[in-house]
C-alpha cells in the first residue's frame, strides 16, 4: 500500500515533540499552572505579566467587538464559558455541561451588549480536572486600551504581544490603539488573510491595494502578520487561493502585494510585514502543502515564520482516565480534544521548522518555568 509523504510524516510524529529550537509565543498567555492557586484566567492582563516574567518572547490575544464596537480582550464569541456572566451564578463548566453534571445554559453573546457592561466582568481561572479555581477578583476583563495600557507599562522592548484578529472593523480599531499608545514596534497584528479585510469596493491592483488599504485601515508602520488557515483557502483541484480584494490570487500573489506595498512605500504609509504564519487542518494534503509553500515564500522572501500548534484547554477524570478536552467559542459545551488536529499541525511544524510558534503552555510558578510539551503538559491538566 502506497503512503502518502503527509500520512508518513503524521505516523512518525505521533509520539515526538519537535527536535528543532523554535520561540514560543504563550496562546492566551501563561495561565494555567501546575498549582491550582496559581492558575490565572486566560487573556488577562496577569496571564500576559506571568509569561513576560517567566522570560517567554511574548503572548498573543484574541479580540472581540461589543455591541456598541469596543474592541475587548476576549477568545470567545460567548461569555459563559470564560466569565462569570454565565447564567448559571458564575459556576458554569464547560466539561460538566458536555457530561450533563450542568444544564447548557442560554448562551450570552459578546455582542449583545455594550462594553460598559463587559468592563471588569470578572475572568474565571481553572485548575486541574478543568474545575474553576475560587476568584480572587484579579482577573477582569479588558478592552483593548486598557490592556495596551498595562502592556506599555512592561517597558520591556524584547517582550511582543500579538493581536489575533478575525473582522475587518476590529482590524482598523486595534491598528488605530496601537498607534494611539506608540507600541508600533512590540504590538503585531495578526490578521485572517481573508476575514479580516473588507474587500468591499476594492479593484484589485497590485501592490497598490494593499498600500491603499493600509494607509486607509490605520495600518501604516505598524507589524502585520498574515495568517494563512485552511476555512479561507478555496481549491481548484491540486491548486489553492484566497478571495479577497474582489480577486483571486493564489497565496504567493497576495503575500507578495504586502511585501511589494512594504517595498515601494516603506516610511511613507506602507504596512511592514515582518512575519508570516500559516497552519493546517488534518486531512487535507493540498492545504498542508499550501501552507508549506506560504511559509517557504516567506523565508525566502527575508521573513520569519510562524505557526500554530495546540494543547487541550483542560482534562478530567473519567474512570481512572484522563481525558482531554477543548473549549468551543460559541458553545456552553466543551469538545473532546481533537489529536489527530494536533498530530497535522505538529507533523507541519517538523517540516516547515517555523521561526516562532503559537502553543498553548503549562505554567510552573514554583520552580519558575514553563512547560510546553504534550506529555508533559497533559500531566498536569487531571
Amino acid at each position: 500500500m502506497h503512503c502518502s509523504p503527509l500520512v508518513t510524516l503524521l505516523t512518525l510524529v505521533i509520539l515526538v515533540e519537535p527536535l528543532f529550537a523554535y520561540q514560543t509565543i504563550a496562546h492566551r498567555g501563561i495561565f494555567h499552572d501546575v498549582k491550582d492557586h496559581n492558575a490565572l484566567a486566560e487573556n488577562s492582563v496577569n496571564a500576559m505579566y506571568r509569561a513576560e516574567a517567566l522570560g517567554l518572547p511574548g503572548v498573543e490575544f484574541d479580540l472581540r467587538l461589543s455591541s456598541d464596537n469596543q474592541v475587548l480582550v476576549f477568545h470567545d464569541m460567548i461569555s459563559n464559558r470564560a466569565t462569570s456572566t454565565d447564567n448559571y451564578g458564575g459556576r458554569l463548566d464547560a466539561v460538566d455541561v458536555s457530561l450533563n453534571l450542568q444544564p447548557p445554559v442560554a448562551p450570552i453573546l459578546v455582542k449583545s451588549r455594550p462594553a460598559n457592561s463587559w468592563i471588569g466582568t470578572g475572568l474565571k481561572a481553572f485548575g486541574r480536572n478543568g474545575r474553576i479555581v475560587p476568584a480572587d477578583g484579579a482577573h477582569k476583563l479588558e478592552t483593548l486600551d486598557s490592556m495596551l495600557s498595562h502592556f506599555k507599562n512592561l517597558n520591556n522592548p524584547n517582550f511582543w504581544l500579538i493581536l489575533d484578529i478575525q473582522d475587518p472593523f476590529i482590524f482598523s480599531r486595534a491598528a488605530a490603539a496601537v498607534n494611539a499608545h506608540g507600541l508600533s514596534r512590540t504590538v503585531f497584528l495578526k490578521f485572517f488573510a481573508t476575514k479580516a479585510i473588507n474587500s468591499k469596493g476594492i479593484k484589485y491592483n497590485g501592490a497598490n491595494t494593499c498600500y491603499q488599504y493600509a494607509r486607509k485601515n490605520h495600518l501604516s508602520d505598524l507589524q502585520i502578520i498574515p495568517q494563512i488557515n485552511d476555512g479561507e483557502l478555496h481549491f481548484e483541484g491540486e491548486i489553492a487561493y484566497l478571495n479577497v480584494f474582489n480577486t483571486k490570487l493564489s497565496v504567493r500573489e497576495y503575500l507578495q502585494c504586502w511585501a511589494d506595498a512594504q517595498k515601494a512605500h516603506s516610511g511613507n504609509g506602507a504596512a511592514l510585514m515582518p512575519i508570516v504564519s500559516a497552519s493546517v487542518p488534518a486531512n487535507n494534503e493540498v492545504a498542508f502543502n499550501t501552507a508549506r509553500d506560504t511559509l517557504a515564500w516567506a523565508k525566502s522572501a527575508g521573513r520569519k515564520t510562524m505557526s500554530i500548534l495546540p494543547n487541550p484547554d483542560a482534562g478530567r477524570i473519567i474512570n481512572t482516565q484522563c481525558t482531554l478536552w477543548t473549549y468551543q467559542s460559541g458553545s456552553v459545551k466543551a469538545a473532546r480534544f481533537d489529536e489527530s488536529a494536533r498530530k497535522a499541525k505538529l507533523a507541519f511544524v517538523e517540516i516547515a521548522k517555523p521561526d516562532y510558534v503559537v502553543l498553548d503552555l503549562m505554567g510552573d510558578l514554583g520552580n519558575r518555568r514553563w512547560i510546553g510539551d504534550f506529555s508533559s503538559y497533559i500531566i498536569y491538566l487531571c
